[in-house]
Parts: C-alpha cells; sequence; structure tokens
C-alpha cells in the first residue's frame, strides 16, 4: 500500500466518505490537509461532540462561514435545523458536498461567497459558526456582517490563533526543522497585531473582548480550544485535537457569544 493509499483509508476508517476519484483529483496539498481534517482522532463523532459543547444544538438555521471541507457543517446540520456552509474555495466545496450526503434526514446548502460580505439577508440566522478562518479576514467587517445576518438573541462562535500557537510555529515548525518560511509567515502574523492590524494577524484575548464588543456581542463564554463546555451531558466530552498552551501561552481561543 502506498502512502497516498494509506492517507486515503485512514479517512475512511475515520467514518468519513470520499470518493476515490475526487481524492486522486486533489493536489498534495490538499490531499494533506484533508488527511490532517478527516483521520486519527478527527472522525464523524469528533466533530459532532465538540459541535455540541460549543452550544451549537437544536438551533433552526445555522450558518458555517468559511466551512472548508464541511466536516463541522455535516454536523451542525445533524445537531441543528437547516445548515448552510460557505466558502470561497470550489474544490473544498465539492468535498463538502460528499461529507454532509453522511447527515440523513437533514437540509444543507453550501454556497461560495466571503465572509466579509455575507450573500444572505439580515436576520437569517439563529446561529454563525466560523472556525480557522476568521482571524485571516478583515475581523471587524466580518464581525460586521455575523451580527447583520443573525437575529437578535442568535449565536456566534468563532475561535483564532493566539501567542502560543504562533510560538509553535516560529520554534516547534519552524527554527526547529529550519522552516524559515514558516518563521517569516508567523512572524508576519504577530508583527500586524502589534502594528494595530485588523487582518491576517495574532488576536489575543483583549482585541476580541473589545471587537465583539464593539459590535454588540454578548460573551457567554472564553477558553482556549476545547475549554468551553455547554453541552447537554448526555454525550461524553472531547479535548480539541490542538494542545491548550504552548511554552506557557495559551494557543488558540473560543469564545461563544450572543448578538445583542
Amino acid at each position: 500500500m502506498t502512502l497516498e493509499d494509506s492517507d486515503y483509508t485512514k479517512i475512511l476508517e475515520a467514518g468519513w466518505f470520499l470518493e476515490r476519484a475526487l481524492w486522486d483529483r486533489q493536489s498534495e496539498y490538499e490531499k494533506g490537509f484533508i488527511g490532517l481534517e478527516l483521520s486519527g482522532m478527527r472522525t464523524r463523532e469528533y466533530y459532532l461532540r465538540r459541535v455540541d459543547q460549543v452550544g451549537f444544538r437544536k438551533l433552526d438555521r445555522v450558518l458555517d462561514v468559511g466551512c472548508g471541507l464541511g466536516q463541522w457543517t455535516s454536523m451542525l446540520a445533524k445537531n441543528n435545523g437547516s445548515c448552510f456552509g460557505l466558502d470561497l474555495n470550489e474544490g473544498r466545496l465539492e468535498v463538502a458536498k460528499q461529507l454532509y450526503g453522511l447527515t440523513k434526514g437533514v437540509e444543507v446548502n453550501l454556497v461560495r461567497g466571503s465572509a466579509e460580505n455575507l450573500p444572505f439577508d439580515s436576520g437569517q440566522f439563529d446561529g454563525v459558526f466560523c472556525y480557522g478562518v476568521f482571524m485571516f479576514t478583515n475581523m471587524p467587517k466580518t464581525l460586521s456582517e455575523f451580527r447583520r445576518v443573525l437575529k437578535p438573541g442568535g449565536r456566534l462562535y468563532l475561535n483564532a490563533n493566539s501567542w502560543g500557537w504562533y510560538a509553535n510555529l516560529i520554534i516547534n515548525r519552524g527554527i526547529l526543522v529550519k522552516n524559515l518560511r514558516l518563521v517569516r509567515t508567523a512572524l508576519e502574523m504577530v508583527f500586524r497585531y502589534m502594528a494595530g492590524g485588523d487582518q491576517n494577524m495574532l488576536v489575543t484575548e483583549n482585541y476580541l473582548r473589545r471587537l465583539l464588543s464593539r459590535y454588540d456581542f454578548e460573551i457567554i463564554d472564553l477558553a482556549v480550544e476545547g475549554g468551553l463546555d455547554l453541552s447537554d451531558n448526555r454525550r461524553p466530552k472531547v479535548k480539541s485535537a490542538y494542545p491548550g498552551r504552548y511554552y506557557g501561552m495559551r494557543s488558540i481561543l473560543e469564545v461563544l457569544s450572543i448578538r445583542k
């Protein structure tokens, strides 16, 4: 069995369905990304339990912004009513179409679009979920759009990489393995934060709190990723796939808030 065959088999073993022909059409980079997100501990049950823990269940209408491969979208759809997944990458949306086919009896709609200019009318959603992409967007503009499409009282979940994450990139995945390109990219994210930027940058708790307050969001809870626990206690808890800290610093922050 080749390494490529092994990676594909691991995806199937984790409970995901992906046609071999679609897998074979992916670039090496995309195969690596798909393998990371859909194998090992990242099973369908893992995503379902994580969605429950961050308080996304029994909502009528949910939007997954930056849905990528659709692994979160499919589990959001299973836990809630109708669900929309939005992403700019058409190739990943093609993969998502197959993944959500596993969630029978739910409504999922996939849309190509941008977080900063959502193609939806105002007040359409009871929940907006945004995993792994918020810090790469123009965050004030994106948050303004989230507020616009949410109903009053609607829920917003998002996460963002903080100091520990970039320490890991710079030291563990950069300097120690002599990946100077990654070191430079990570340092640029840090410098943009220090220069007072709003996009493609490191995110701190204070920055998140100020931004959410500016756009009339009330924080329910903020923690390191995997630290939120608003589950109904009927499912076992699951830790995040990412460490909570690197070098004593928080790695990824996650926050659940309510639109006022």
